[in-house]
């Protein structure tokens, strides 16, 4: 699970908070929407496995900005 809070979209990025399974420490995302990719960031110790969590985030973005759908404040994105 990947919890997503205060997504904020600009015309060239998307911030959020990231929240990677059960951690407490938060992750910066900014997703640069022209080259469809996250700028550097650091996987909180022990959450280095987690690159599938935040490819969930990459194409949940992908797809509002596709589809024109409005990004919520919050959301998140689980699988099984």
């Amino acid at each position: 699970m990947i919890r997503l809070k205060n997504i904020n979209k600009t015309d060239k990025t998307i911030e959020c908070d990231a929240y990677l399974e059960d951690c407490k420490e938060e992750v910066k995302l900014a997703y640069d929407i022209a080259n469809d990719k996250f700028n550097d960031f650091i996987y909180p110790e022990g959450y280095e496995y987690c690159t599938s969590h935040i490819a969930k985030a990459k194409y949940f973005f992908k797809k509002c900005i596709e589809e024109s759908i409005p990004l919520p404040k919050e959301k998140d994105i689980m699988w099984y």
